[in-house]
Parts: C-alpha cells; structure tokens; sequence
C-alpha cells in the first residue's frame, strides 16, 4: 500500500486506543476506531443513523479473518467527533480524505450501512479516484431523486418536526433512546436480538446507540433534516461500481426504493436478500469479500 506524507501542518492526530482516536482538522474534532490488524487492508465503514464509531466493533471479527483494517469514522455530532452547523453529506468525502492521508492512506474502500450509506456514495462521487470498492448495505433512499415514488408517512413526521418543532424532537429522540435502553436489557429482548447483533454484547450495543447521543440529541435532529432533503448529488454521475445489498423486509427503507436508486447509478449491483432492516447485517462477512480486490481475497 503506498503511503503519503502529512498534508496538513494545521492538522493532527491524537491517539488514546484504537477504538477511541482522534483527529484535529480545521478546528474541528473527528472521533474515529479502528478494528482488525493495523496493517490489514484499509477499509471505511461509515455507521448508520444514528450510531457512532462503536458500530464497527461487530464486525472486527470478520475484519480480522480478512486481514481487513476497519476504520470507523464519526459524523459531525456524534461520538467523539464535534458538531457541525452548516453541513452537508455532500462535504463527508472532505473528512475521510483527511483521515485517510493522516493515517497513510492511498487507497481504501468504503461501506456504509443504513444511514451511512449516502456517505459512501457522497465519497464515489466526489473522491473516485481514492477508492478501490464501494458497498451500501440496507442504505437509506434518496427520496429527492426518486419523485415518482410515494414517500412513507414517517418520512414526513420526521422531516416535520425536524424543521418545525426542532425541541420537541430532539426530546421525542431521548425519550425513546430511554425507553429503548431499558427494553434492550430484557432478556427476551436481548435473546432476540443475539442473532443480529454480531460480534458486539449486550451492553456495546446499548454502547453504540447510546454513543450517538453523548453530545445531545443535536446531530440526529441535523442529519434527519440531511437524509430526507436533496444529498447534493448526482447519482447518475457516480462512476465507480456501487454494490447495494438490500433486504426485501426492510421497512425502514423499502426495496422498490432502492431498486429506484440502483437504476439511477449507472454502475450499480444490485443483491437483494430475504432480510430486514436489522437481520441484513448478519451477512457483513459476505460484503466485506465482495469488497476486497481479487489479489487480496486470494
């Protein structure tokens, strides 16, 4: 893997543990993990919505089997890394670029699942040429794009108070971040949801949700706005291959959603299974071999 120089004098990286890192950039902090070997092959995972850089932990062990080094990066406002006012998914790539030269990094792939997924096809559009694969997995649609499709109700609520009573969502969002915690800890909950939980317990999975609102539920409120607005991009000016796996029971982000957006990528493959929202991550395995080059799988 070719290594480049520090790029940046005003930017710099602190290192506390592999899962709880930071980055110095432009005045802002950008908290981030990594899982699996240091010198495996870099790959992106960008978390879901909400979710922090924990997430990734349910996947180290696959990463490991793979020789793969899982980088998990933060969004503005969550986590670790510092909230952002005025941004944009479309300015995501900006981040990944600089924590990628400061961690040596040419070339890497990307992944995002669920709410993450639009961040990965923010860094095919605008940083093509740094990425060697791309993957979403159960990612949310980009309804600006697909107008002749009907939106769900909760698509509108949540926008709704998003913009109109900012408050009483950010306290709707702790509210049931509360509730959720305590039903999480019930042991038919919690058996439940062994099966799909990966490699993360009980406990670092309340962890991850958890993580996502250390800072207040300011992010979340933000990035409901970003996801159900226009991305800023241009999905049929996306040039690498994109490989999108979906579940058909997904009611979070249904599949003819996603089959919309698959047609509008122009390099886009499509691999639908018999999952929902949650079950599809039981698969991660199988996207992380579609990611790696053949010299690597073999």
């Amino acid at each position: 893997m070719q290594k480049l120089s520090s790029k940046a004098a005003s930017t710099t990286i602190a290192k506390v543990n592999r899962d709880s890192q930071t980055l110095q950039h432009k005045g802002r902090v950008l908290g981030f993990a990594e899982y699996g070997p240091a010198s495996g092959y870099p790959v992106f995972f960008f978390h879901g919505f909400p979710g922090s850089r924990i997430e990734g932990g349910g996947g180290e062990k696959e990463a490991t089997a793979r020789n793969i080094r899982l980088i998990c990066p933060e969004r503005p406002g969550y986590g670790l890394s510092s909230y952002q006012s005025s941004r944009q998914i479309i300015d995501w790539p900006e981040d990944v670029t600089a924590l990628a030269d400061h961690l040596r990094l040419d070339k890497f792939a990307v992944i995002g699942g669920s709410g993450g997924g639009p961040y990965a096809l923010a860094c095919a559009q605008k940083i093509p040429d740094r990425l060697t694969a791309v993957g979403v997995f159960a990612g949310a649609p980009p309804w600006y794009a697909l107008p002749h499709l009907r939106k769900p109700w909760y698509w509108y609520l949540a926008r709704a108070m998003s913009i109109n009573t900012p408050g009483l969502y950010a306290w709707t969002l702790m509210r049931v971040l509360a509730i959720t915690k305590f039903i999480l800890r019930t042991t038919l909950i919690s058996e439940r949801m062994a099966d799909w939980r990966g490699e993360l317990s009980q406990e670092d999975f309340i962890k991850f949700l958890s993580n996502g609102f250390v800072q207040g539920p300011a992010a979340v409120v933000q990035e409901t706005r970003l996801l159900s607005d226009n991305w800023g991009l241009e999905l049929g000016s996306i040039k690498p291959e994109v490989v999108i796996w979906h579940g058909v029971k997904d009611t979070n982000a249904p599949i003819q959603y996603i089959r919309a957006m698959a047609e509008a990528i122009p390099n886009a493959r499509l691999r639908e299974t018999d999952d929902n929202h949650y079950t599809i991550g039981n698969h991660f395995a199988e996207y992380l071999d579609d990611l790696l080059p053949p010299s690597v799988r073999e």
